[in-house]
């Protein structure tokens, strides 16, 4: 418990990316100072962390108030992998991670570079029992590590949701404070194009 308050106080303090899009202050997000690869994103407003680590990767998973992580409906998750994992380009994560996907309506909503690493975004639609799972993806691949952000539903979700939370996941990124890696904070954007 007190590593968990402990995590949360540390992405409370240094990573705000999100907060104009999703109910913070609205002031504008300074750059972060970094030393090495790092993954930049939010904790939402009341929302809690659960967090688990492996060899392989470390895992956040992240509940609106009043969910567990038992019985959910909606969920954030954010996967740190411990390396690449021999992933290139993040289209291989997309072709990894849907390729087993049965009945399921995909999309494509962004591929690109975004600060120099290969990143795709992407839906999932998925019949599950008598209703549908919904579920936005980021993949990024860095230098030294492979890095996926999900937002998942256990029932489809109004558009104007959708749209909130592409643009709080467009707003997830990787830097390394180099200029070719630079550690602005990302510009809030929804499903439109890419940079």
């Amino acid at each position: 418990m007190i590593r968990i308050l402990l995590m949360s106080g540390i992405f409370a303090l240094t990573i705000n990316t999100a907060s104009a899009q999703m109910g913070g202050m609205g002031a504008a997000t300074p750059t972060p100072e970094v030393d090495g690869e790092t993954w930049i994103w939010e904790i939402p407003e009341k929302w809690y962390p659960f967090s688990k680590s492996s060899e392989l990767k470390n895992d956040v998973f992240i509940f609106p108030t009043g969910q567990k992580p038992e019985k959910w409906k909606q969920m954030i998750q954010f996967e740190e992998f411990t390396s690449t994992l021999g992933v290139t380009q993040a289209s291989q994560v997309y072709d990894l991670k849907t390729k087993n996907l049965k009945d399921c309506t995909l999309e494509t909503i962004r591929e690109n570079d975004e600060k120099g690493y290969s990143t795709i975004q992407w839906s999932e639609s998925c019949p599950v029992d008598d209703e549908i799972s919904v579920t936005l993806r980021k993949a990024t691949v860095g230098n030294d590590r492979l890095y996926l952000a999900s937002k998942v539903w256990k029932s489809e979700p109004k558009e104007s949701e959708m749209e909130k939370w592409l643009a709080f996941l467009g707003q997830t990124y990787v830097c390394d404070g180099t200029q070719e890696h630079d550690c602005t904070p990302q510009r809030a954007r929804g499903g439109g194009g890419g940079r």
